[in-house]
């Protein structure tokens, strides 16, 4: 078994059992206006603003406030939590597909969110509860009212879901941690008696394995955070930490610090694009998920119970029913949903409206459809068998030499082979 396998192995085992606990960073809160991040749209309006001498092409909220800072002091700083928070509420954002993907595995209940935004208790509202405002949101202040802190100090249900705002919330006045020292003076309030964590959260933190994905973490606070949320010395500690992103290349002294002290099982870093890591841990999980279903007897899958939801369409002549029900069980045996279009679909340009239309109803933009080589022509297709590959990895392609059309979508999970019958 290779280090990939057991990475996901691990991973999947901790989601499967409930434990995993993520830590979302701002990589991750990619939203749909621009397909950037929340935190470089917040970056580029104070740029804006401002008239700061940073490119704002690439600049985050951070990097925006430090450079509000080094270029008029601390006198005005006051005045960014407003800003901030007005830009948040001016945007009026939707989730991105990230955050959505993320929300859909519903083995993951406890989320500590880093970002000062309310997309990702948004986007559990919607994936799970139909958008009703059942997860339950919870945000620490070092400056946050005590009735704040009694609600926070009840401990969750079993079925709960739970977002933790582990650095705030944009408000007018600092309630959330908008600089690196806010965040050192965060850190502070979390070893204090009185506006500390409550317990039971407390206590899931230092004993949940964790997942950092898409996060900002500085050397020094990547130490920090990690033996916050350890139960004895980091050396000696036996829960699972898991880091994916692209900031472990930007901080080699906390990779180096978290190769020396702790040991590989331990610690697991991987160097990946976040929202590319979210996809794909969504697809694992549900084929993970319909396997043991089928094991189990059941046909039900969370996230699909709706049989008109599945993520694979074959389109085929209606003339050849037969030549459809065999690429359905194949693809079937290798864990995917399979939906059989019910009406005639003539090839051409009608044929692509009208499988993009079944698509884009049953919420399929995840899925991956499957051409039928029977729009090749019936002659090709009676002489046609069909080869399936399973297809891993973040940038799938159709396997068979027919052209893409105007039109057709790019994902393809499961390709084909056309090849004359021996």
């Amino acid at each position: 078994m290779g280090v990939d396998d057991d990475f996901w192995d691990d991973l999947l085992g901790h989601i499967r059992d409930q434990a995993l606990v993520p830590v979302v960073g701002p990589d991750v809160n990619v939203v749909e206006a621009g397909n950037q991040t929340l935190t470089t749209l917040i970056g580029q309006r104070l740029v804006e603003r401002y008239h700061l001498t940073v490119s704002p092409a690439t600049v985050t909220m951070g990097q925006a406030v430090a450079a509000f800072l080094r270029e008029r002091g601390r006198d005005d700083v006051g005045e960014l939590y407003r800003r901030i928070k007005d830009i948040i509420e001016e945007l009026d954002l939707a989730p991105g597909d990230a955050l959505r993907n993320l929300a859909e595995i519903t083995d993951l209940n406890l989320f500590v969110n880093t970002t000062p935004d309310r997309l990702l208790a948004q986007a559990l509202n919607e994936a799970r509860f139909q958008g009703k405002p059942e997860t339950r949101e919870l945000t620490f202040s070092p400056s946050q009212f005590m009735s704040e802190q009694s609600r926070n100090a009840q401990a969750d249900e079993a079925a709960d879901t739970v977002v933790l705002r582990l650095f705030g919330q944009a408000a007018s006045t600092p309630q959330d941690a908008i600089h690196k020292e806010d965040r050192l003076e965060w850190l502070h309030a979390f070893l204090s008696e009185g506006a500390g964590l409550p317990k039971w959260l407390t206590y899931r933190l230092k004993h949940q394995p964790m997942l950092f994905v898409g996060c900002e973490i500085p050397d020094w606070m990547g130490r920090f955070l990690l033996r916050m949320s350890s139960s004895m010395r980091l050396s000696q500690e036996g829960k699972q930490f898991f880091f994916v992103g692209s900031s472990t290349a930007h901080e080699p002294s906390l990779s180096n610090f978290l190769a020396t002290y702790c040991g590989k099982a331990q610690v697991q870093q991987r160097e990946m694009a976040p929202t590319d890591f979210v996809a794909e841990s969504l697809a694992r999980w549900e084929r993970r998920k319909r396997r043991a279903a089928r094991r189990d007897g059941q046909n039900d899958v969370p996230g699909r119970t709706d049989p008109d939801a599945a993520t694979i369409f074959i389109s085929y002549m209606r003339e050849d029913p037969a030549a459809a029900r065999r690429p359905e069980q194949a693809i079937a045996g290798l864990g995917g949903d399979v939906w059989l279009d019910g009406q005639r679909i003539r090839p051409g340009d009608a044929w692509e409206r009208e499988t993009l239309n079944a698509i884009r109803q049953r919420r399929s933009a995840k899925g991956d459809p499957l051409v039928h080589p029977g729009h090749l022509g019936e002659h090709r297709a009676r002489r046609a068998r069909l080869r399936f590959q399973r297809v891993e990895g973040s940038s799938p392609k159709l396997q068979s030499g027919l052209p893409r059309k105007s039109g057709q979508p790019r994902r393809i999970c499961y390709g084909y082979t056309p090849f004359p019958r021996r």
